[in-house]
């Protein structure tokens, strides 16, 4: 896990799931690359404008190692991890004025391809998932479809548009069964291989007069479909600022909808265990929201004690990670780790 004060600089650690006890701490500055499955961490480096290498971590261990071939030095500019699988590491990077995106073979670190996404070489960085053989990614309003072996495009297509000025990179968690759900104006779901759109959802429940609808990255799974977005206007209970709606994943039909706490941090998406789902807010106050599906209410409120610093963590840079390990929710917050029960 990562800890510390610092959202931007955090201290790697390996503890002990069961007893909490720290078993190694990572000898250099480092932070975990966030599609590197915590076995691929960015260290950073003390001379200004350098470039922070990626490694591989063992989570046995604590050891660091660095990648072999062009793996090790890639030619990319600005190169980012946006996608791991047991043998490819998938960079996004900068080639003069064009963003690229570039597949690599983790063992012996060769560049396998390399494709010109038609963006400009400061747009956001890619969100990917992978189906099958075909790699999904977006970036800005587009979403693409590309082969996993060549790189080549397969579909695309432009989300940019009236109401629906925002998209929501894509994210593992919101691929399943051959479907890819997205977040932004509203909820879009998509055939993974072909770019189809299947259903919509959201766009005309507006939060305030005059404003847009904002909906996070989703988790599917089960046949359903969980995402944070912002409330629409409530007579009924005018505090409310944000809500997890539980849509049907064959049709985006709302099945219901829970008011969760405002400020609470759209990535990364909720995660699901055994029939429980938990949203790390990013608040350190209260860092971790329970929402039982089967009772559609929170079975407890746990809020850690530590006092509030006025950070309102809208991205993965947050004060606060959660990690679930021998069937325990493993909490950090600052400089301290949290072990909670994964029920009860």
């Amino acid at each position: 896990m990562s800890v510390g004060d610092d959202r931007f600089s955090r201290t790697v650690v390996g503890l002990d799931a069961a007893a909490g006890k720290v078993v190694w701490r990572s000898p250099k500055t480092v932070v975990f690359e966030e599609n590197g499955e915590g076995l691929v961490v960015r260290e950073k480096s003390s001379v200004l404008n350098a470039p922070d290498p990626l490694l591989a971590l063992s989570a046995a261990d604590g050891r660091l190692a660095e990648y072999p071939g062009e793996l090790g030095r890639p030619r990319l500019a600005g190169p980012r991890l946006i996608a791991r699988t047991d043998d490819r590491l998938y960079l996004a990077g900068y080639d003069g004025d064009q963003r690229l995106i570039a597949a690599y073979a983790t063992a012996g670190g060769t560049r396998l391809w390399a494709q010109k996404t038609g963006h400009e070489p400061y747009s956001p960085n890619p969100g990917v998932a992978a189906a099958g053989d075909v790699l999904n990614y977006s970036v800005s309003g587009d979403v693409v479809g590309v082969g996993r072996d060549d790189g080549r495009e397969r579909w695309r297509i432009d989300l940019y548009g009236p109401g629906n000025l925002r998209l929501e990179p894509v994210h593992p968690s919101s691929l399943t069964d051959g479907r890819l759900y997205l977040g932004g104006g509203e909820v879009r779901a998509l055939e993974a291989a072909t770019g189809k759109m299947v259903w919509r959802f959201g766009a005309d429940r507006v939060p305030y007069p005059g404003g847009q609808t904002s909906y996070a990255a989703a988790t599917a799974v089960d046949a359903m479909v969980y995402v944070i977005g912002l409330c629409p206007v409530d007579p009924q209970n005018p505090s409310a600022r944000e809500e997890l709606p539980a849509l049907r994943a064959s049709d985006g039909a709302l099945q219901w909808t829970y008011a969760i706490p405002d400020g609470a941090r759209f990535d990364p998406p909720p995660l699901l265990h055994r029939g429980m789902l938990y949203v790390d807010t990013g608040r350190l106050a209260q860092p971790l929201l329970a929402v039982d599906l089967a009772t559609r209410r929170p079975p407890w409120t746990y809020r850690s004690g530590f006092n509030e610093d006025g950070h309102i963590p809208l991205t993965t840079a947050g004060y606060t990670e959660l990690r679930i390990a021998d069937d325990r929710l493993h909490l950090s917050c600052g400089t301290h780790v949290l072990a909670l029960p994964a029920q009860g």
